[in-house]
């Protein structure tokens, strides 16, 4: 990745305003592409087939399918794409169980937009896994 190219991304989470305003903050800058955002496990996984971003930014309570299903079925069919976990639960079993499922890095929700964008460069880098609560 060139510092020219952007890191391209999928938001995937079931609050139509949450994804809007990751899409704003993660953008500034010029970093981070949105190229698709999802409001179900099942649209995530489509889209990233779909779109092969670098990351996918995936919340963990969703319809259909939840983020660890979705991280699993992402992981098995598009296995370079890297997983952020963005979950608004503050749970080290689920962190565990979100890296297990594939997931490159647990954060969340309860943290600033910085810190995720941070994070997100940073799977995109393929800087190695950490079950750290934030970024």
């Amino acid at each position: 990745m060139s510092n020219q190219t952007s890191v391209r991304i999928v938001i995937a989470d079931d609050a139509s305003d949450l994804r809007m305003l990751l899409k704003f903050g993660l953008t500034m800058g010029g970093e981070i592409e949105v190229v698709d955002e999802a409001g179900t496990g099942i649209e995530a996984v489509e889209l990233t087939l779909k779109h092969r971003p670098d990351v996918v930014v995936l919340d963990i309570s969703m319809p259909l399918m939840d983020g660890l299903q979705a991280a699993i079925e992402i992981k098995r069919q598009a296995p370079k794409t890297r997983i952020v976990i963005f979950s608004g639960f503050r749970d080290s079993e689920l962190q565990e169980k979100a890296l297990e499922a594939g997931a490159d890095r647990y954060v969340e929700k309860n943290g600033d937009l910085e810190g995720l964008k941070r994070v997100v460069l940073q799977c995109a880098q393929a800087v190695p896994v950490s079950l750290s609560p934030g970024p």
